[in-house]
């Protein structure tokens, strides 16, 4: 029988992973909502959405890794 030791790390660990991982996840579905209201707006304004959502893409990126 093998016992697993958690080190004293494990929760602040996890204290700073789940919000990341939440970011992460929900980010996605706030570019797919942008998409669908400013796509009503013409092709122009999605035009400058799409580059925004690159841009905000990276972002998240940069800063949760």
């Amino acid at each position: 029988m093998r016992v697993e030791r958690r080190s004293v790390h494990d929760r602040e660990i996890l204290r700073l992973a789940v919000p990341a991982l939440g970011a992460l996840a929900v980010e996605p579905l706030y570019i797919l909502v942008d998409t669908a209201i400013v796509g009503h707006l013409g092709t122009d304004p999605l035009g400058g959405l799409a580059v925004a959502g690159s841009v905000l893409v990276a972002v998240f990126g940069i800063f949760n890794f």
